[in-house]
């Protein structure tokens, strides 16, 4: 990220599907107070920082700045 103050960010255990129609695609959990996440096969050594929020006006502005 080119400016991180205008984002916010979370970390999650992760699973990446590997059969089926969705084959690549990246789950988070993000379930609280549920079974374990490893119990479903994901991974909470290494979790994901995912962006979940940002500040659009100034990412706005800041994409603009480049055009």
């Amino acid at each position: 990220l080119l400016k991180p103050e205008l984002f916010e960010t979370k970390s999650y255990p992760v699973r990446v599907e590997t059969q089926g129609m969705s084959s690549g695609k990246t789950w988070v959990w993000s379930r609280t107070g549920d079974f374990p996440p490893e119990h479903f096969g994901y991974n909470v050594e290494h979790p994901a920082t995912i962006v979940v929020g940002a500040d659009v006006d100034a990412v706005n502005e800041m994409t603009l700045s480049y055009v």
